[in-house]
């Protein structure tokens, strides 16, 4: 299974942070109980294909990375197969990692979003949550 990420933060305690699951879509307990990073927003819809569930959120004020080093941390019992890290270069480079348990993958994915005027600098990060 897979689970992605991207960055675009969420509130940091699970309890009564997760947003509710969009009319007409099973969401797997597994994943409404994912972490999420502190503050953060739901950016679009949740969405289910086969055995996927995905959902992206949006952060201010932080970083790719820093999104990332917030689940490597906060991932209890979860397996890390795919360190955090940059993919590609640059400043604007998006950053990814895998996790595993039970069965289930999680793939956190984060890359800046684009700023509008004097907005904070924003993360939109996508959390892919794959069960068998």
């Amino acid at each position: 299974m897979v689970l992605s990420v991207l960055a675009s933060g969420c509130g940091g305690s699970t309890a009564g942070t997760q947003p509710a699951a969009d009319a007409g879509i099973a969401v797997p307990a597994s994943f409404d109980a994912l972490p999420h990073y502190p503050n953060s927003t739901p950016a679009g819809t949740l969405t289910r294909r086969g055995s996927s569930t995905t959902r992206s959120y949006r952060a201010d004020t932080v970083t790719p990375l820093e999104v990332l080093d917030y689940y490597r941390i906060h991932l209890g019992g979860w397996q890390m197969v795919d360190s955090p890290h940059l993919v590609g270069e640059g400043p604007r480079a998006p950053a990814r990692a895998t996790w595993t348990k039970d069965g289930a993958s999680l793939l956190v994915s984060s890359e800046r979003a684009p700023r509008l005027g004097n907005s904070p600098e924003t993360v939109q990060y996508s959390l892919v949550l794959t069960t068998s």
